[in-house]
This record gives structure tokens, sequence and C-alpha cells, in this order.
């Protein structure tokens, strides 16, 4: 079985649950070409489908959905659709007529799709309101790699921070993903300099804040920011962590469970994720400084006040996993291809 997977682009080494999905399928006969298609990739996106020999063809939103379709249906091949947020987390970042033809556009594919998954159960059940059936198939977890790390990964993290010059006996905070609005990046920044007693890891790239994490990893002794690593080098370096930042608006975001499995406090927002998780799992804070520096000073000051400690999210991670999800997957497309 041979897949080309459309997915909005991504900076070089950042984690998706595409490549968590492919290592799940590793045991099956399944080849998953994984392409970028943001920007000047949809050209390169385009051509790979058109002269590629693919069995299915399959689109993330927003715009490897909108690609993915059109492309489907000229190579004759089933198209599956990929649904990780809802059409409204982009409402604010364009123009209302572009939102509102976006909308109408995304509604019109889903429909016509040969397969729905669906990340978060709100969008799942507006399909269903509207007579589209789907498989609800949300971020899963690797428990092994970051609650029991290989030691040589641990250990080469362990190097890099050392060279970096961080305090081991200091408390660690860390972000890992890109630097966007969505993740709150300028109020964990803000909270840098009330926070002196902290350490401040930022791993990632990209986004529109990248360049202010930059300036205050140079003007700041407790924040450093070394770029982007490999995704099997995270457990390394989440083994001498603390407290996991995961401040943006989604029900479960990879990095959460991750951060869970390593057995981190997460401080996570509010919202469709108090659905899933309870306040023994995630330390809900509305995503302002004030809270930020409130939260992390009770972690360290009084930690009793914090029930989410990590070990409960770390329980919850250890059950669910990458290898569930990929079989579901593998079900759908092989009943599209028999």
């Amino acid at each position: 079985m041979n897949i080309l997977w459309l997915r909005p682009t991504v900076g070089t080494h950042i984690s998706t649950r595409r490549e968590r999905i492919r290592e799940g399928l590793s045991d099956y006969e399944v080849s998953i070409n994984i392409v970028d298609t943001s920007g000047t990739d949809a050209i390169r996106a385009i051509k790979t489908a058109l002269t590629g020999d693919y069995d299915i063809i399959v689109g993330t939103v927003r715009i490897g959905l909108y690609l993915g379709f059109p492309l489907a249906r000229l190579k004759g091949v089933p198209f599956v659709a990929e649904v990780t947020e809802p059409v409204e987390r982009v409402k604010d970042d364009l123009p209302r007529p572009i939102f509102l033809f976006l909308t109408w556009y995304e509604w019109r594919v889903l429909k016509r799709a040969d397969a729905r998954f669906f990340v978060e159960a709100e969008v799942l059940e507006r399909a269903h309101n509207r007579g589209l059936d789907g498989h609800l198939v949300r971020n899963s977890v690797w428990y092994r790699k970051f609650a029991d790390p290989d030691p040589s990964v641990v250990e080469n993290a362990r190097k890099q921070l050392e060279s970096m010059g961080l305090n081991f006996d200091a408390p660690l905070a860390v972000y890992i993903g890109a630097f966007t609005k969505q993740q709150h990046i300028l109020e964990i920044l803000a909270a840098v300099p009330k926070c002196p007693e902290w350490e401040f890891l930022f791993l990632g790239e990209e986004g529109q804040h990248a360049n202010a994490v930059t300036e205050v990893a140079k003007t700041h002794e407790n924040v450093y920011f070394p770029g982007v690593v490999p995704h099997e080098e995270i457990p390394g370096y989440l083994s001498f962590s603390d407290v996991g930042f995961s401040l943006s608006k989604g029900e479960r975001p990879l990095k959460l469970l991750e951060y869970g499995a390593a057995g981190l406090t997460v401080l996570g927002m509010p919202g469709r994720r108090e659905r899933i998780f309870s306040a023994d799992e995630v330390h809900f804070i509305e995503p302002t400084t004030p809270n930020i520096v409130n939260a992390l000073n009770m972690i360290q000051q009084d930690p009793d006040q914090v029930p989410a400690t990590g070990s409960a999210l770390q329980e919850y991670a250890k059950e669910n996993s990458w290898k569930k999800i990929s079989e579901r997957y593998y079900n759908v497309f092989q009943d599209l291809t028999s």
C-alpha cells in the first residue's frame, strides 16, 4: 500500500502526528510519503501527487485537505481527510470573506471524502450533525520513549544543556514546538524576568514569535534556546525538566502527552481540554503572564497547592498509544483499497 500524506508545512524536526502514525504502521506493508504543502511547497506537493503512483491520498487541514481532495479526484484514488482542529481556529488570522469561503469549502470537501479522521471530539460531533461519519483519533504518545528514555539520549541532552550553562539545581520549565501566537509564547517570555529562580528551555523553530525567543535568550541568563532538535532527542531534554507549557486551545495536543509521559507538571489552557483531563492531570490556568508566574512560583514554593504533579497525567499517557491509533488508520486504508 502506497500512501501520499499532504500536510501543512512544519519546521525541520518539528514533531507531528503524521510521523508518529507512520512509525506505528512500520509493522505493516504500508509506505507513507509525508509531503509539506504550504506556500511554495504546494508546487512540489502537486507534482509529487500527479507523477507518483499512490493508492490513497490523505490531506490534513488546512492546506493539505484543500489540495489533497482535487488531486485525489484527478488521480482517481480514494481521499482521506484528517481534521486536527476546527476551522474556527484560524478565524482571527484571516479576512472574514476568506474565512467564510474556507469554511464552506472545507465542509464541502469533508462531505465528499471517502473517509474522515477527527482529532477533536467537538469537530466530530459537528460532522455527525451534518450527517457525516468519521473516526475519533486523538493524539497519543510512545510512552516508553519518554517515561524511560534511552540512557544515551539522556546523556546527549545533558551534555548539550551543560554546554549552554544550564543550572541543573534550579527547576526547569520547557516549551517544545513552533513559536506561534496560539501557544502564547509572548506571555511565557514576559514571565521570564519575573521568575529568576527558574530556568526556561525553548526547543523549536519558526512561527511569528521565533525572533522574540531569540532576543530573550540573548538578554536573560536563565533562558536557553538551542533551536530545534530531532524528535528522538526530545525525551532526553524532558528528563531534566519539571514543567511543560501547553497553553493552546487544542483538546489533546501531542506535546501535552509527551510531557505527561515524561512525568512533567503541565500548565494547560482551560476550556475544551477540561472535558478530557482533570485538575490532577493538568494544572489549568488562563494564559496570562501573571498566571504563569503565579503557577511557577507555587510549584516551586508550595507544590502541595498544585495537585497536577505529573504522576496522574503519566498514568493517562501510559494508556494511550500511537500503536492503537495507527491500527485504526490501517484498517480504514485497507478497506479503501480492498
